[in-house]
């Protein structure tokens, strides 16, 4: 929930420790390592945060739309097969509380809203990538939810905070 530093991996493969110039906030590869998506926000947001693509060894891109004014993006997490990407909008700015969850199908580029929601935090997928999990509202009475992606039912799963998902 801090600020972060200078964005580091260690490759394996090459054995070597790569540090990019870049701080680059939450981050989320995909399922087969070659690429990486996140938005610069690291601390406070400032309303220029938007989504960034990256090969592991290569040149950023912007992904998704480009939002006009205050609002910012945060929070992006690749769908387990790699095809899409789940992030939070913030389109009225960081004054605001209120997310929409944003999905990003990164072959046709096309980004679709699944709903607005207060206080979104900690997103993940299911497994089977069918559903969107993550805690929303306000801090004492903090609830997990599971969007679906297909029909956009929200169910509400449990009171609680900071859901984690396993499997394959």
């Amino acid at each position: 929930m801090e600020g972060s530093g200078k964005f580091a991996y260690y490759d394996l493969e090459a054995q070597e420790y790569v540090v990019w110039d870049d701080y680059l906030g939450h981050t989320s590869w995909s399922p087969d390592g070659s690429l990486l998506t996140y938005a610069r926000h690291v601390y406070a947001a400032s309303g220029e945060e938007r989504l960034y693509l990256r090969p592991r060894l290569g040149e950023e891109q912007l992904l998704g739309p480009d939002y006009e004014g205050p609002a910012y993006v945060t929070h992006p997490e690749f769908s387990p097969d790699g095809s899409q990407v789940a992030y939070l909008v913030y389109s009225d700015g960081p004054e605001t509380n209120t997310a929409t969850v944003m999905v990003l199908d990164l072959e046709s580029e096309d980004a679709r809203p699944l709903g607005q929601f207060e206080g979104v935090w900690e997103m993940a997928w299911t497994p089977d990538g069918s559903q969107l999990v993550f805690e929303f509202g306000e801090w004492e009475s903090r609830q997990i939810m599971a969007l679906s992606l297909d029909e956009g039912q929200q169910t509400v799963l449990v009171s609680g905070s900071q859901p984690a998902l396993a499997g394959q």
